[in-house]
């Protein structure tokens, strides 16, 4: 659906996937097999998510 654009210090991933794609997700796979919450905020994942 899209691609990783930048990821910062925190880890926070910054994508080209538009929000309505998002609201529809549960969750993203990467290259790799990982798997990462989404969220709009850090409060909105559990730490370690």
């Amino acid at each position: 659906i899209g691609e990783v654009l930048y990821i910062d210090h925190y880890g926070t991933l910054v994508t080209n996937i538009a929000g309505s794609e998002i609201e529809r997700a549960t969750g993203v796979s990467v290259a790799g097999g990982h798997t990462a919450a989404i969220g709009r905020t850090f409060g909105d994942v559990e730490p370690g998510a």
